[in-house]
């Protein structure tokens, strides 16, 4: 299936969907292609368009692989915009216990891993794309795997040298503006353990930079400036209860000042130059370093059901469900908009996008910071951020 054959309906909009942010900005819709049932759908670079489902994948008009043996369960892009352009994750049916991976090169080409196992009650691993590797987080077991682009094995890490299994263990990783990849692991899955998480850096291997007073991980993400947001929860006074805490770390791997304690956690978090939004679903809390300067809180128009968000120029900008309904087939949204929060002139606008009832959102960003794709059911819509 591709994007010009007959099992794609689009539909363009040129500017004539759209709304003001405020005076100055606005978001148009530029076009929308109709999906079937079955089919999932990765926007590429430079306007390509990646479809598969669980038995075939699609590349610019062309099926560039079938699946006879096994089901495609998942295609994963590589956000650093090089070849490989995808992981192909199979689950194979052959072979009980194991699953494959399969490269697709930017030329439609298939790179083959050997069939690696997969214990029947693990899921299969969240994978990783760097520049020149694929990685595989096992958190249960606090592993990390690497293999070249041939699909042969580089690397095998364990980010602590006790080696106990749990499902209860997270491994969270973050990028910093360099694309250097950092990790937080869990040594335990001990709820009362307040010294449980580690900040690694992956450097040819993991090396340990600081230990931090939490007990579980929660979000983890690093500024332009290299400094580390750590959102967590803590054991208080060796007792299973939790309690959420933010920590900043610098550019020296040293907590800035002190943990802050939440009063709860966040939805999403998202970095705006130095300051970090939290974000609730009645408001927006936002945090300097200065951990000594309370958080400024931003009051939303309604209550919201954020997805993702992002940044453009001055503005932080939130996909978000409108309302909650329950139909014959589970819950869905009324409607999505845009939530625009403007550090300018510090105003709060509602952008509608989508009229529900709409069940699943997912959001895409583009190499042009100014445009986005959102996956609503069986739509993917392109929209467009202009000043």
């Amino acid at each position: 299936m591709s994007v010009r054959n007959q099992s794609f309906l689009i539909i363009i909009y040129i500017f004539l969907f759209s709304s003001p942010i405020n005076a100055e900005s606005r978001v148009s819709e530029l076009n929308r292609i109709l999906l079937q049932d079955s089919e999932n759908i990765l926007p590429l670079n430079e306007n390509r368009f990646l479809t598969w489902d669980k038995n075939k994948v699609n590349l610019d008009n062309i099926i560039v692989y079938r699946e006879t043996e096994g089901q495609i369960v998942n295609v994963i892009s590589n956000s650093n915009n090089t070849s490989p352009a995808a992981a192909l994750i199979i689950n194979n049916l052959d072979q009980e216990g194991t699953f494959s991976i399969r490269l697709l090169g930017n030329d439609g080409r298939i790179n083959t891993f050997e069939p690696m196992n997969k214990p029947g009650d693990v899921g299969i691993p969240k994978i990783l794309f760097t520049n020149s590797e694929l990685l595989l987080l096992k958190p249960e077991e606090q592993l990390i795997q690497a293999y070249d682009f041939n699909g042969l094995k580089s690397g095998e890490f364990y980010l602590y040298n006790e080696i106990s299994w749990d499902h209860e263990k997270q491994i969270l990783p973050a990028r910093d503006v360099q694309n250097n990849l950092y990790f937080l692991g869990m040594k335990s899955a001990d709820l009362k353990n307040s010294q449980n998480i580690s900040l690694f850096k992956i450097e040819g291997e993991p090396i340990l930079l600081a230990d931090l007073p939490l007990t579980i991980p929660y979000y983890f993400s690093i500024s332009d400036e290299n400094i580390s947001a750590i959102i967590g929860t803590k054991s208080i006074s060796d007792k299973y209860q939790q309690k959420p805490f933010l920590i900043f770390v610098d550019n020296n791997q040293t907590i800035i000042d002190h943990p802050i304690e939440l009063k709860t956690l966040p939805r999403k978090t998202i970095w705006f130059k130095d300051k970090l939004f939290l974000i609730h679903r009645e408001y927006l809390l936002i945090y300097g370093t200065d951990v000594q300067s309370p958080p400024q809180k931003i009051k939303l128009i309604s209550k919201i059901y954020p997805f993702d968000a992002f940044t453009n120029d001055e503005s932080i900008f939130i996909v978000s469900g409108n309302g909650i309904g329950v139909g014959q087939n589970g819950n869905y949204y009324n409607s999505i908009e845009l939530v625009e929060y403007d550090n300018t002139t510090h105003s709060v606008v509602i952008h509608p996008l989508q009229d529900g009832p709409i069940s699943n959102v997912e959001y895409f960003p583009t190499a042009d910071a100014d445009s986005f794709y959102l996956r609503l059911d069986n739509l993917l819509i392109q929209f467009y951020i202009t000043k």
